[in-house]
């Protein structure tokens, strides 16, 4: 599935919200973005950076890795990736490509 992990995140990211309160209107406020930008989000339209997914795995307690799955050889790089500030341009084309 092309956004199978990134669903599984707002799986989470929904569970992880105040009964009541709304997905968007919550994400926006972590994110300091409209709630616009934030519905082209979910939708697919517009892929989360690498930024915006580890601020809200942050502020919402989501631990990324269960959700990602790596060869065995990965995670060292993957934890040297996750912890070095990348830029948005890489960020949005390792989102995208799942590389």
């Amino acid at each position: 599935m092309k956004n199978g992990i990134v669903n599984e995140l707002i799986t989470a990211m929904k569970e992880r919200i105040p009964k009541g309160q709304n997905l968007a209107n919550s994400l926006a406020d972590i994110l300091y973005m409209g709630k616009e930008a934030v519905y082209r989000r979910l939708r697919g339209e517009v892929a989360f950076t690498i930024d915006e997914v580890a601020l809200l795995s942050k502020k919402l307690g989501i631990s990324i890795d269960q959700y990602i799955q790596l060869p065995t050889f990965f995670p060292s790089l993957f934890i040297h990736l996750t912890n070095t500030c990348l830029s948005s341009a890489f960020a949005d084309g390792f989102i995208r490509t799942g590389k």
